[in-house]
C-alpha cells in the first residue's frame, strides 16, 4: 500500500522538488565509486532503505 501511494505521488515530487521516491540508490552509489557494504530494506512494503557505504580513498604517487 505504501510503496503504490509512493508510485503515484513520484511523479509530482520529480517535478516539483527533483526527488525520486521509489528510485533504488544502490546503483548510484557504485556509479559514484561507492562500495556498498551493507543494505537493508525495511520498513511498509520495503521503502526503507539503510545502506553503509563507503568510498576507498587512493593515495596520491610519491
Amino acid at each position: 500500500m505504501a510503496f503504490a501511494l509512493m508510485r503515484a505521488i513520484e511523479p509530482r515530487s520529480v517535478r516539483f522538488g527533483a526527488d525520486h521516491l521509489a528510485r533504488n540508490p544502490v546503483p548510484y552509489l557504485t556509479a559514484a565509486a561507492f562500495t556498498a557494504s551493507e543494505v537493508l530494506r525495511g520498513g511498509p512494503d520495503g521503502i526503507v532503505f539503510r545502506i553503509l557505504a563507503h568510498k576507498d580513498i587512493m593515495e596520491a604517487p610519491q
